[in-house]
């Protein structure tokens, strides 16, 4: 566990628990959409500002005290508060009209949050947004009991972790185990699944080891090549799963180093997308053509892309001045060394680059927070790293990371065309209209070559097959609330 707090949580082991104790007034479901959860039912005004929710009656925390909307507000503000600071809460919540203030310290309270009865709240954002259900799925905005934060702000032990969701936290050691039990009064029915134990495991070598022993009955991410070497092990073949997730890996130029548009595409298209899915990641992600992956409304199976094309990309070199790559500055291309399945994806995208364009490649290997200090500087030239949905909307992958005035824009690329039809699409409450918006802004930046796309990300998994009920959406696993073991007798 990285954090005990819903509202600083992001990395996938956390979240996975901190879900099944915490929830929020809505949760995403199987099908990847927005259901209610705390929230039985809302409205949305005409202009798309302000959400009514009416909440569940009879919806308890687990230290024994129904949930009413006033817990709403003081999560909320919890969350949002200058003396919690949770970076989390100013990227997703900062769409509530008054929550800036608050931060701030120039009002006592977030204005945009109003409770209107004991189940009943309403929460105005500064505009129409159609993402903002979505943004209310995530841990930033789980309900918390602040009555059993010490100081009312920071969660720093088990006993303050009090949510309303379907297990409560009964043990906790740090960096060796959590124990979450079954919640009885939990406003879904008590779960089949009495307890779940969570041993802390950092090694993949070690998660497996004590999966083939019987010790655990889940390795939710398991290493790609014992993945490969288990698909063939009648032992195991049948309890591998791959699991779809909405994640989009790329290839990063930066417009400032590549100003030449034909260049970056004779890269784009000197790329073999399949033989990097095929043979460097062995058959287990999706080769990308587009910018938003699977599970993400408005994916596309075939966009505007740029399809491999080694003889078009030698022609678009030298159109541009650069014939056989001469004169074309060598491509440093950075990447995380903690993470070997993008190493692998760095050096095959190297190797095809160099054989197929005679382009010069520099693999640099860095450690995450120097990679992630020069690519938020925009320092870095190149580079090959993976954008993990947020939430499960377009504006997440488009207007996020490639809008002008977007913070994760670390390429320097501006494109006016593709910036207005983001916008518009941003503040558009007609579905069919804002995913044409933002299907024209995909198919501008995939010519543009910025990002380039390289493949969708699956998550390889064991699961013992006693364990049956495993639900996920496109981005991780959903609450345990269908498991259950069947155990041969």
């Amino acid at each position: 566990m990285v954090s005990l707090d819903p509202a600083l949580v992001s990395d996938n082991q956390s979240i996975d628990a901190i879900q099944n104790t915490f929830e929020g007034l809505v949760a995403s479901g199987e099908d990847s959409q927005i259901h209610p959860c705390l929230a039985s039912s809302w409205e949305i005004s005409s202009d798309g500002a302000t959400y009514t929710f009416h909440l569940l009656h009879g919806a308890f925390f687990q230290n024994g005290r129904e949930f009413v909307a006033d817990d709403v507000r003081k999560s909320f503000e919890r969350a949002c508060g200058k003396a919690l600071a949770a970076p989390l809460a100013s990227d997703f919540l900062s769409d509530i009209s008054g929550m800036a203030a608050y931060r701030n310290g120039k009002a006592k309270s977030i204005s945009g949050i109003h409770v209107i009865d004991r189940y009943t709240v309403a929460i105005t954002i500064d505009t129409l947004r159609a993402y903002f259900l979505a943004k209310l799925a995530l841990p930033v905005a789980s309900i918390v009991a602040t009555e059993a934060i010490r100081d009312g702000v920071h969660i720093r032990s088990v006993e303050e972790m009090v949510g309303t969701g379907p297990f409560r936290i009964e043990r906790y050691i740090d960096g060796q185990l959590m124990v979450q039990k079954a919640f009885a009064r939990y406003h879904g029915g008590k779960p089949p699944l009495d307890e779940i134990d969570r041993p802390v495991m950092r090694d993949s070598a070690e998660r497996l080891n004590a999966f083939k022993r019987h010790e655990i009955d889940m390795v939710p991410q398991l290493a790609r090549s014992d993945y490969v070497a288990l698909r063939n092990d009648p032992a195991f073949k049948d309890q591998l799963h791959l699991e779809p997730r909405a994640t989009l890996v790329y290839l990063a130029l930066n417009v400032k180093d590549f100003p030449d548009r034909r260049v970056r595409q004779a890269i784009a298209i000197g790329i073999d997308r399949e033989e990097i899915a095929s043979d460097t990641l062995y058959g287990t992600v999706t080769p990308g053509r587009g910018l938003l992956p699977p599970g993400v409304p408005g994916y596309r199976e075939e966009p505007a892309w740029l399809k491999p094309d080694a003889v078009k990309a030698e022609a678009l070199l030298s159109a541009s001045g650069h014939s056989n790559g001469v004169g074309v500055p060598e491509i440093p291309i950075a990447f995380s060394m903690e993470n070997p399945d993008i190493e692998r994806i760095a050096e095959r995208i190297g190797a095809q680059l160099a054989s197929r364009l005679g382009l010069k490649v520099r693999l640099e290997k860095m450690e995450t927070a120097s990679l992630i200090a020069r690519q938020n500087g925009k320092q870095l030239q190149a580079e090959v790293t993976g954008w993990f949905a947020d939430y499960l909307d377009p504006e997440d992958f488009l207007s996020v990371l490639l809008a002008s005035d977007a913070t994760e824009n670390h390429w320097n690329y501006a494109n006016t065309a593709f910036t207005f039809l983001c916008r518009e699409a941003d503040a558009s409450g007609n579905d069919p209209q804002r995913l044409g918006f933002y299907a024209r802004a995909e198919d501008i930046a995939l010519q543009d070559a910025v990002i380039i796309p390289i493949c969708y990300w699956k998550a390889p998994v064991l699961i013992d097959s006693a364990v049956q009920g495993v639900r996920s959406d496109a981005s991780h696993f959903l609450p345990y609330t269908t498991v259950s073991l069947r155990r041969k007798k």
